[in-house]
């Protein structure tokens, strides 16, 4: 009589060891430096969450300071540029009256980017976390925006999308692979 028990413990635990053997600090960091750049691109350049949905719409007052279309703006009257603002005018209220408001370029486009002086997808970084690496901000006051944008537009921005996972997944598989021979 053949012991199958005993011959499928030895395959399980030799599997087990190999699968102990996987490198999981450089698996994980190859995830996120993997996935940082296309998790950056989709939430404050193309404004997409989760679900690959758009995250929301400015209101007109806020596109009026993203592009810098005020009313008392000064506006180009010569050559190619005719026609668009020079400058995004004063201040007409508040302690600042009369002083210059900031110019942040960024267009008159209503789509949701998180994004007007690009500081907080700069900030986006890998970083270290319990059991390997993560994606996330340097700056806790970026990492409070990330939250705050989550709870304002009801909608899970930061979880990766089907497709970033399915990229996740794939590193790991190749991981175990490689372990497995």
């Amino acid at each position: 009589m053949i012991n199958v028990t005993s011959n499928l413990g030895n395959v399980i635990s030799t599997a087990l060891e190999r699968l102990n053997g996987v490198n999981i600090n450089m698996m994980t960091r190859e995830q996120a430096s993997t996935l940082i750049g296309v998790v950056r691109d989709r939430v404050h350049i193309n404004g997409l969450d989760s679900k690959n949905a758009q995250i929301g719409v400015y209101t007109k007052a806020y596109i009026k300071l993203r592009s810098g279309q005020y009313s008392n703006a000064s506006i180009i009257t010569r050559g190619k540029n005719s026609g668009k603002n020079k400058n995004a005018g004063t201040y007409t209220k508040g302690k600042s009256i009369g002083a210059a408001r900031p110019r942040y370029n960024r267009g008159t486009d209503s789509k949701v980017i998180l994004s007007l002086t690009r500081q907080m997808e700069n900030d986006m970084v890998i970083m270290p976390i319990d059991n390997g690496w993560g994606i996330g901000y340097s700056n806790p006051v970026n990492y409070q925006k990330a939250k705050w944008a989550e709870n304002t537009y009801h909608k899970k921005i930061w979880d990766l999308t089907t497709e970033e996972r399915a990229e996740a997944i794939k590193i790991a598989e190749r991981y175990i692979e490689e372990a497995m021979k």
